[in-house]
């Protein structure tokens, strides 16, 4: 089968937040120096062959089931090391790609050996044939599949990140802690004291783990719990707020409109506002 590569024509699609630009797959994968790198980040997946990477001054070899991410403009070099190295690949852009990568920590290059079960082979054929049917639409709909496709990147990134399960497992005890007291008074003291760790080393392990410190997966799983407290219709604002462990029905007001855009009463079913 010959080589396929699909570069679709750019118009409107530069307005979405996250666009193909180009997409294919090649059973003999060339000879690639960029110096300067390429100018939009990419994904290369390994289908079968062998083949090396090289990234500053790391070597890697690329064989079945592997694949390689690198930002744009990165300097790297590849090439077939036996007799066929075959990759489909993908370049992307878009106006909200950069927030996403610093989001999905992908914002160094990468390589990821990932299980038989990968989604990753199915969305990139979707990304293709939508490219190649449909040529007026295919780019939006190739986008959309996009979207999913750096996310279960990112999934299969942390399942195969044994250092980040680790800090979670040291974690374990005090998210368990938090969901079952929630609704009290907890201090960052008494929280450290369950991993027997200080309260700065904890802030950190929360940083790297989850993006945020102690006291803000806390309001989160608080506000979890008042979302779910609202829609069932039993409770108003003002007791809703108590049952997570806010006394000031303004501060918890305040903090739902912040993390949610919306006002609590908005939950309650309408046909029981008038009843609570």
């Amino acid at each position: 089968m010959n080589d396929e590569a699909l570069y679709p024509i750019i118009s409107s699609e530069n307005t979405l937040p996250f666009y193909i630009h180009g997409t294919g797959w090649c059973n003999y994968q060339y000879h690639v120096i960029r110096n300067e790198g390429y100018p939009v980040p990419q994904i290369n997946y390994c289908i079968s062959g062998n083949g090396k990477l090289i990234v500053g001054n790391k070597t890697y070899s690329i064989t079945k089931g592997m694949s390689f991410y690198l930002p744009a403009n990165l300097k790297h070099e590849y090439f077939t090391t036996s007799d066929h190295w075959a990759l489909h690949w993908i370049t992307f852009d878009g106006k909200e790609l950069s927030s996403l990568l610093t989001h999905l920590k992908m914002l160094e290059a990468l390589v990821l050996t990932h299980d038989p079960s990968s989604k990753l082979d199915t969305l990139w054929s979707q990304i293709f044939h939508a490219i190649k049917k449909d040529a007026q639409y295919g780019s939006y709909r190739a986008s959309a599949y996009l979207y999913e496709y750096l996310l279960e990147y990112h999934y299969e990134l942390l399942a195969s990140n044994e250092k980040n399960s680790h800090k979670e497992d040291k974690l374990s005890p005090i998210i368990e802690y938090i969901n079952l007291n929630y609704m009290n008074e907890l201090s960052l003291t008494d929280l450290a004291k369950i991993s027997n760790v200080s309260p700065q080393y904890l802030c950190k392990q929360f940083q790297e783990t989850f993006n945020m410190r102690p006291f803000e997966y806390i309001t989160k799983k608080r506000l979890q719990v008042a979302k779910g407290l609202l829609l069932s219709g039993q409770y108003n604002v003002s007791e809703t707020a108590t049952l997570i462990g806010y006394h000031d029905c303004s501060y918890f007001c305040k903090l739902f409109r912040k993390y949610e855009n919306m006002s609590p009463s908005m939950l309650i079913p309408s046909s029981l506002k008038a009843l609570i």
